[in-house]
């Protein structure tokens, strides 16, 4: 029977120590490239692979030793408004607050630009501590990069608008979420919807888009299918004009709000003359809807509970397995929404 191949057996040959062979094997940035890439180069020469039933119980006895604390999770906000990402996606810190504390880590809130630092200092600062897990909170703005020292980190984030650099990622289903709200509108017969986007992150705009056209083409002729509207800053006239015009027998709308007493001010009843469907109904689709929210009868959960453990599962197993820096090929998972009917709902009349 042929001896598998040790770590031991690597150093031994590459005159090291067994630790700086698993380093290497980690791909960890405290040693030179060349160093990591001649042991690497090594290891394969000499037909190592990892032992499947000692990585088992590695990840058996890590996973069972909860109640011992392991460190410091750092919850990355780069936001500069009071209360940051931490107040207005209160649910997914909770939920990754309550999940890390339960497998034995605390999660640790950092906003190095409210605070009056560079980013650049915040990785050193983070280094200095021996804090190497990062949450990176969702974004204020889209499209927005983030300049760190990822070499030196493990990193998920739970947000659709990091472009740079491209991490695990584990998210909200927009697409499924729409998808879901439109089904549900159809299945109690209204047949003529309206999409009403606002100045919501790009990409989140994108997915819900391209779900609601892709659901009303695969149930309607294109002809039939109200053009959605787009507003960067509510408009009350564009939007009426635009309701009087299609005149929708309900409508999806991503901040119902202002339009909800937009559509009581003009005199449309709701749910008589139009329903109201909302694609998430958490942090800003329900700021200040207190006079309006009975109005909503269909919202989607989009569970950041769920996602706030998600994002501490994954981050935790690529510590323990010491993955670091930007992935080669970055993860997407997307977490399915729960729809929510707000009321008992009458099939729609005429249908």
């Amino acid at each position: 029977m042929a001896t598998r191949v040790t770590l031991k057996m690597i150093a031994l040959k590459a005159g090291v120590h067994t630790t700086t062979v698993s380093l290497a094997l980690k791909d960890h940035p405290s040693l030179p490239e060349t160093t990591r890439n001649r042991i690497k180069a090594l290891a394969e020469e000499m037909g190592y692979t990892r032992d499947p039933l000692l990585s088992a119980l590695v990840a058996y006895r890590t996973n069972n030793r909860l109640l011992v604390k392991q460190g410091v999770l750092a919850w990355v906000d780069i936001w500069t408004t009071p209360g940051g990402a931490r107040a207005r996606y209160a649910e997914l810190w909770q939920g990754a607050f309550d999940h890390a504390q339960k497998l034995g880590w605390k999660l640790e809130a950092f906003r190095p630009l409210h605070e009056g630092r560079t980013l650049p200092q915040f990785s050193r600062i983070l280094r200095a501590r021996g804090i190497d897990g990062l949450i990176i909170a969702p974004l204020p703005f889209a499209q927005t990069a983030i300049e760190l020292d990822w070499p030196w980190f493990s990193a998920v984030t739970p947000s659709h608008t990091l472009v740079a650099p491209r991490l695990h990622s584990i998210v909200t289903h927009q697409a499924h979420n729409m998808r879901t709200l439109c089904r549900r509108l159809y299945s109690l017969g209204y047949r003529k919807p309206g999409l009403v986007l606002n100045s919501v992150d790009q990409a989140i705009s994108l997915n819900w888009f391209t779900s609601y056209i892709g659901f009303q083409y695969s149930v309607s002729k294109p002809t039939n299918i109200i053009p959605p509207l787009a507003q960067e800053q509510f408009n009350a006239k564009e939007f009426m004009d635009w309701f009087n015009q299609h005149r929708p027998d309900s409508l999806v709308l991503t901040q119902p709000a202002a339009y909800i007493l937009a559509l009581k001010a003009a005199g449309v009843r709701i749910p008589e003359d139009v329903i109201i469907g909302v694609p998430r109904a958490t942090h800003d689709a329900f700021d200040n809807l207190s006079p309006t929210d009975n109005d909503v009868i269909l919202s989607v959960n989009e569970r950041w509970g769920a996602i706030g453990r998600h994002n501490v599962d994954i981050l935790v197993g690529m510590l323990h397995r010491n993955e670091k820096g930007v992935p080669e090929t970055p993860l997407t998972i997307s977490v399915d929404g729960v729809l929510l009917d707000r009321k008992t709902v009458e099939i729609a009349p005429g249908q």
